[in-house]
């Protein structure tokens, strides 16, 4: 099983512990490919917080 986790600022969200309070409704979204959709991908990377 593939692992997510959030790669939001300092939220520490992982679908391995998924039976903890702080996950229920937690969901999941894939960033853009970076290959195909290299402007998108940047944008949720300054939207994230983090460094290019």
């Amino acid at each position: 099983m593939v692992v997510k986790h959030c790669v939001y600022k300092d939220c520490e969200s992982d679908s391995r512990y998924w039976d903890r309070d702080y996950m229920k409704g937690v969901c999941f979204i894939r960033f853009p490919n970076p290959v195909t959709h290299r402007e998108r991908c940047e944008k949720w990377v300054k939207a994230c917080d983090r460094p290019l």
